[in-house]
């Protein structure tokens, strides 16, 4: 019996496997004898590795053989049975009990490395929801399954998210995987700040003016549009008769809207006027200063005071008028301002103040 590849020595010749020695032994008591040698190959046992084929990128895996051999000797010049390795080549030679060498080689791949490029699409308006983008996707060993934050998605439901941090993994059906941490930011906020509740005196006008902001307006509407006038695109001027509400939607550079409201209530003077202007200079023309009280107030008092606070006309008599003198002294030009203090027929005081302005 040889070992595969070997060879049988005999009378300085050699045999291989298959081969047949004939040869006749001399006797000098009886006859010859014709002798014919068949040379056999021992039966040989397959090596046989237990380990994956297919492993993912810079994975450490056992490469192991089988157990019933004498002694093992592998290529990383390693000699136990199992060994561990990284994708690559491989070959063992193994000597078994007949003391016959046995070769084999095994070949371990990488997978494919999964690649591709994750894109936050971020909200565009402060109401809108985020995306992710998988573009450039290869790579992996088919079939794949991706998951966002822990739960199983497809690459078409990757939107309608909110702001805030996820976790993107792709795994390959070698459970190779590759994952990113992926941002989706808020949207930049687009907010109009203003006082919304309004008392207007009657016959008088409300401004609103917005500064340039980023995002920039771009377009203001407003409903109802009645007594209301847009200039210059940004300032909003109301000049309404009743009481009301308008809706401003404000729409950006990006075309976000925001809706606001706006709520004004007319204070009714109900007859009471007190004149901003008054030139006594002798003309006989608007000579004086007298409110018109209506016919739902009574007088309280009447005062106005310089601009250093100085009282310099006082009355409670809605029949006494300022001439512009003060201390018999003819008073400076210039802007005074009055309080007025009047009783409604229903009982309640109330106050009013303003400017007036003397002129000669």
């Amino acid at each position: 019996m040889v070992c595969p590849d070997s060879t049988f020595s005999y009378k300085s010749k050699f045999y291989k496997s298959g081969d047949v020695i004939r040869d006749t032994i001399s006797s000098i008591v009886t006859c010859d004898t014709i002798v014919e040698i068949r040379i056999n190959e021992y039966p040989v046992e397959q090596i046989m590795f237990n380990t994956d084929s297919i492993i993912c990128k810079d994975e450490l895996v056992n490469l192991s053989a089988s157990t019933n051999f004498q002694s093992y000797k592998w290529s990383t010049g390693e000699d136990k049975s199992n060994i561990q390795v990284r994708s690559g080549t491989y070959t063992l030679t193994v000597t078994d009990v007949n003391g016959c060498n046995v070769n084999s080689s095994i070949t371990i791949k990488e997978s494919p490395p999964i690649q591709y490029s994750a894109i936050p699409m971020d909200p565009l308006c402060p109401e809108d929801k985020g995306s992710i983008e998988i573009t450039n996707l290869q790579g992996g060993t088919a079939p794949l399954e991706y998951y966002l934050n822990g739960k199983k998605v497809s690459l078409s439901s990757l939107d309608y998210l909110n702001s805030g941090l996820y976790i993107f993994k792709a795994i390959d059906s070698e459970n190779c995987e590759v994952s990113d941490t992926i941002q989706i930011l808020d949207a930049a906020i687009f907010d109009v700040v203003f006082d919304d509740q309004i008392e207007l005196e009657e016959g008088t006008s409300h401004s609103l003016t917005f500064p340039i902001q980023n995002p920039k307006i771009a377009s203001i509407q407003v409903s109802p549009n009645s007594d209301v006038f847009i200039q210059n695109g940004t300032e909003l001027k109301f000049s309404p008769k009743e009481d009301i509400t308008y809706t401003l939607t404000f729409t950006d550079e990006r075309g976000c809207e925001l809706i606001k409201t706006i709520t004004f209530t007319i204070k009714r003077n109900e007859g009471f006027y007190p004149p901003t202007i008054f030139s006594p200079n002798g003309d006989n023309i608007n000579d004086t200063w007298q409110p018109t009280y209506g016919n739902v107030y009574t007088l309280v008092s009447a005062s106005i005071f310089d601009r250093w606070g100085e009282q310099v006309y006082y009355t409670n008599n809605p029949s006494v008028e300022w001439n512009g003198t003060y201390k018999s002294q003819q008073c400076n030009p210039g802007v005074y301002v009055y309080l007025i203090e009047l009783r409604h027929r229903d009982g309640s005081v109330k106050k009013f103040s303003g400017d007036v302005s003397l002129i000669r």
